[in-house]
């Protein structure tokens, strides 16, 4: 068996070349920018007012009241001397004004406007280009694309960004005895879970372009299965079919279809019987059957060689510490992942882990939001105790990796 750090190491040695591809704004989202965006107007545009109030050509306490200046399209009309114009916030400040005054400092009577306070020039003015200049650089290339991001491309023109491209998975679950969601299993029989398991912890971490299918445990429906999949995508991961039991031929046919593989177990639990394999320019994972080592592979392999492969510069995932709120037992020789709940008050957390952690037990992992992380070394921890543990993708954001 390979050590985790070491399995880990292993995948992301092996991740894909970064592509590239130009897509819509809305479509960029969560996206990593492969060029540098310059705006190609100054901001703001035009020299307007930063409040609602009124433009005064100078000191003055008493000036004569001319028409509204509002936030709309066309240059004002020059303001005359001795007359103040009601302006709004964002609308272009007039010809022959150098100061604005807030409606809280002001009365207006008979259509004279009287000002309470003495205004400074350039008071309550945001001038052209004070933000920035045309051409200046508002997005790094190797930035992780926000709303705020997108929201920068548009003011600086964009309606397209060029960003790196997401390798295409599928992800494939095996099983004679398995049945599909909408059956009610008969003798021997299970639903099947890990498709839409596997799928949904793809999509919480941004990759929600992947597929599922389904094979028989047989060494000409995996053969053909895979090759399918493989038609249409860089990644195969595999669900069950990967342990040394007499059915287990997945290994084997992905051997014989000419991949090279890595390691075939990992030492950890839940997750031991995990493979890795390449094949000129193709990957693939398999994974163990039961729905949690599903999801901790996905967790701890799958995505952080799909992050590094779309171009983040974070893909592994941040080890936080917390204080246990109560016993975890394990026995020493492998790396224990635990699912648990992070509470975090006054800058502590505390971490929580429900009574069963069978690999299987797929209901006391549906209400965890992070996974809890022993050495492989460690015999356990007591309540109390600091240990690691890392957010599940889905909480926490980018602030997930490091």
């Amino acid at each position: 068996m390979i050590p985790f750090e070491d399995a880990l190491e292993t995948v992301l040695a092996h991740s894909l070349p970064v592509a590239e591809e130009r897509v819509e704004l809305l479509a960029a989202l969560g996206r990593v920018l492969t060029e540098s965006v310059h705006t190609d107007v100054p901001m703001p545009p035009f020299t307007r007012s930063a409040v609602d109030g009124f433009a005064l050509p100078g000191e003055g306490n008493e000036f004569a009241l001319t028409g509204e200046i509002t936030a709309s399209p066309g240059t004002p009309p020059d303001l005359i001397p001795g007359h103040a114009a009601p302006i709004m916030t964002g609308a272009q400040l007039p010809s022959g004004s150098d100061r604005i005054v807030m409606l809280e400092h002001t009365d207006t009577r008979a259509g004279v406007l009287y000002v309470g306070r003495d205004v400074s020039p350039g008071e309550n003015i945001c001038y052209r280009g004070e933000e920035m200049e045309a051409g200046t650089e508002v997005l790094q290339s190797g930035s992780v694309l926000s709303p705020s991001a997108l929201g920068v491309a548009a003011m600086a023109g964009r309606t397209g960004l060029r960003v790196a491209s997401k390798p295409k998975c599928v992800l494939l679950t095996s099983g004679s005895e398995v049945v599909e969601p909408d059956l009610v299993p008969g003798p021997g029989q299970i639903r099947n879970a890990n498709g839409v398991l596997g799928l949904s912890a793809l999509a919480a971490a941004g990759f929600n372009e992947a597929e599922t299918g389904h094979c028989q445990d047989s060494p000409s429906a995996i053969r053909a299965a895979a090759d399918t999949a493989l038609s249409r995508a860089d990644i195969l991961l595999m669900a069950g079919g990967v342990s040394l039991g007499t059915h287990d031929f997945v290994p084997r046919v992905l051997a014989d279809m000419g991949f090279r593989f890595l390691f075939h177990e990992v030492a950890q639990k839940p997750g031991k019987p995990l493979c890795f394999a390449v094949r000129d320019g193709k990957v693939f994972f398999g994974l163990p059957g039961n729905p949690v080592s599903v999801l901790v592979t996905i967790e701890e392999y799958v995505i952080p060689f799909l992050r590094k492969s779309s171009g983040f510069s974070s893909c592994r995932k941040k080890r936080l510490q917390g204080r246990l709120a109560h016993d975890l037992r394990k026995k020493p020789g492998r790396t224990g992942f635990f699912r648990g709940n992070a509470l975090e008050s006054g800058g502590m957390f505390t971490l929580s882990v429900p009574d069963t952690h069978g690999s299987g037990d797929l209901v006391s992992a549906a209400g965890t939001n992070c996974l809890v992380m022993l050495p492989a070394a460690s015999p356990g921890a007591a309540r109390g105790d600091t240990v690691q543990f890392s957010y599940l993708c889905g909480f926490g954001g980018e602030a997930v990796w490091s």
